[in-house]
């Protein structure tokens, strides 16, 4: 919608510059739509950048670990050639033969801790509006629900391993 107010002020700009008589409407008109043109312009540059009118929500979900092949077995697969970080393949329903993927990327981490329970944490935040005035404003852009940041933390206890799956 801010595209339209964009679109909309420039040619109102545009026709009051030049088609209206000289005068003091004319004048307070262009310094209106002017404001306008610029204010729309920075809102667009301040959400692009800085996702301004937008709240990061985080939801987590903590599931049972089942080992992809074996039990008690977590399978790392080495990333790249220095091999300073791994993707981890794993289950969680221990009926179910469809193998997960959790690997690091730009946006996302993988951790692997003890604990006493082998169970997967998974952290996801995205980009909500913040208000409706917000979302009114940037229901075009596409970035409702996008995805800031995943965080996938493998708790094991001291009876698992992990194994190359090399």
């Amino acid at each position: 919608m801010i595209l339209a107010i964009l679109s909309v002020s420039a040619l109102c700009f545009f026709l009051f510059a030049v088609l209206s008589q000289r005068g003091v409407l004319r004048r307070i008109m262009m310094v209106v739509f002017g404001a306008l043109i610029i204010l729309s312009a920075a809102g667009i540059a301040a959400n692009d950048v800085n996702h301004f009118g937008m709240v990061q929500k985080t939801t987590l979900t903590t599931a049972p670990l089942v080992g992809a092949k074996q039990e008690k077995v977590l399978l790392a697969q080495p990333l790249g050639t220095a091999g300073k970080e791994n993707s981890y393949l794993y289950r969680t329903n221990p009926l179910s033969t469809k193998v997960l993927v959790a690997k690091p990327g730009l946006h996302a981490t993988t951790a692997v801790v003890d604990g006493q329970k082998a169970q997967v944490r998974r952290s996801v935040t995205r980009w909500r509006y913040s208000g409706t005035w917000s979302a009114f404003l940037f229901c075009w852009s596409g970035q409702e629900n996008s995805i800031a940041s995943t965080d996938v933390t493998f708790v094991l206890p001291s009876d698992w391993q992990v194994v190359n799956a090399k």
